[in-house]
């Protein structure tokens, strides 16, 4: 039976009762976290609940919004007693057991019993109680003796069907166990004329999302995608060599008429840490790894534009636009003018990602794009098929040159095409030499 340690006391889902496991859980309003409260004042990913060395609950606020409190004071980290009140958003839990529960390989009800565990009466008899009245020494042994019998008869036989070629493989020799990360942080920078907020979460389930608010500029963002295991494993080492653990929970000044506000909240497997700096410089080993993730998730998700005005994106966006245009009208002088246009083109839509409204010419981009990707196919399939058959006709030297045109027109050496193209090219040119 699983221990509760938390009630709902106050708030949309008041009466739920929470299991806290060992390993910890995180509470949110996220569909991904362990525990998930509906409540719209709650943040994505609000707090994590988990257990100290010794066994008592503590919770951890994982640089939420609207902050986590317990018995009415704002906390970042605290170990929880029976009877505390935690203030998520608008709900209140109550903690009704503030330790560990059972021991997991306790006994329990249904569980196969050996005789090992013996009740609270059996403990007061003696070790070896005697055999029950009627069963005479003789035959207990025989039945012993028979019971190890069957035993070793079972075992052999199950030594004789197992193929000797195959050996049992324990499962984390398999696939090692991944290292748990989840990152929550958030920028806030804030002054008469603007407000600014950055906010970065990656979740065990190896998901970053980026949510960014521009108000003077008018610009917001909501992106997300699944991280590479080996870029998580990269960020983990990369937080572990800095000193972010070591780092205070908060470090407070005052500025007159501005706010700027920092919270990094990291857990790596069972280690939890949150750190807030707000209005005042940042420490140095603190600004080092928030910077790292802030430039992590925006080369991730391509959200590098967002460091520009939205005037300077505009006139990007629109220079991009005019190259792309010209390139297009004049694709028949060059191969390689379509492949450059739908290039351009794409530097002019990822511009204008962040800025609203967008311009007229917003709409012919997108447009273009499909009629360069379009066409370079269709020519691309055409040039193919002539490449084919000049190579069954053996007319080398014909098909040489249609592959030329193929690298040529898609010069990217990572596109699929290009790589066939540059196969097969470095198979007809051996041809051609060896009939010179």
């Amino acid at each position: 039976m699983k221990t509760i340690h938390l009630i709902v006391e106050e708030g949309l889902e008041s009466g739920k009762e929470l299991h806290i496991p060992p390993h910890g859980a995180r509470l949110g309003r996220a569909a991904k976290n362990d525990i998930v409260i509906s409540d719209p004042a709650l943040s994505r990913y609000h707090c994590r609940f988990l257990f100290t060395p010794e066994g008592t609950l503590m919770v951890t606020d994982l640089a939420s919004s609207n902050t986590t409190m317990v018995n009415g004071t704002e906390i970042m980290e605290q170990p929880l007693q029976q009877g505390d009140l935690v203030e998520v958003g608008d709900t209140i839990l109550k903690v009704v057991n503030n330790g560990t529960q059972a021991p997991p390989f306790a006994s329990a009800p249904g569980r196969f019993d050996l005789g090992l565990a013996a009740s609270p009466k059996a403990k007061s008899k003696a070790p070896f109680a005697p055999p029950p009245k009627g069963l005479g020494r003789s035959k207990l042994l025989i039945i012993i003796g028979s019971i190890i019998t069957v035993t070793l008869m079972v075992s052999a036989i199950a030594l004789l069907i197992t193929p000797p070629d195959k050996e049992e493989v324990s499962p984390l020799a398999v696939k090692p166990q991944q290292d748990l990360l989840f990152i929550e942080y958030e920028k806030i920078e804030a002054d008469a004329s603007n407000i600014f907020r950055y906010h970065l979460t990656i979740t065990p389930e190896r998901d970053i999302a980026i949510e960014i608010d521009d108000i003077i500029n008018n610009r917001t963002v909501r992106k997300e995608k699944k991280l590479d295991e080996e870029l998580v494993r990269s960020l983990i080492r990369r937080i572990r060599n800095s000193s972010f653990f070591d780092l205070r929970k908060e470090y407070t000044g005052v500025q007159p008429d501005t706010f700027h506000q920092w919270n990094l909240s990291i857990t790596i497997n069972n280690q939890t840490h949150t750190v807030r700096v707000r209005n005042r410089p940042e420490p140095a080993e603190f600004k080092d790894l928030r910077e790292d993730i802030e430039v992590f998730g925006k080369n991730e998700l391509g959200l590098w534009a967002i460091q520009f005005s939205t005037e300077k994106l505009l006139e990007m966006a629109e220079s991009a636009y005019l190259t792309a245009k010209s390139l297009f009208a004049e694709r028949a002088i060059r191969y390689s003018n379509l492949f450059e246009a739908l290039q351009n083109f794409q530097k002019a839509v990822i511009d204008l990602e962040t800025v609203e409204p967008k311009p007229a010419f917003y709409a012919d981009a997108l447009s273009m794009i499909a009629e360069c990707k379009r066409i370079i196919q269709e020519q691309y399939e055409n040039l193919s098929f002539q490449a084919e058959r000049s190579i069954r006709l053996q007319e080398w030297e014909s098909a040489a040159d249609k592959l030329r045109i193929i690298q040529e027109m898609i010069p990217d050496r990572s596109d699929d095409r290009n790589q066939q193209a540059r196969r097969q090219l470095l198979d007809i040119e051996e041809r051609i030499k060896a009939n010179r």
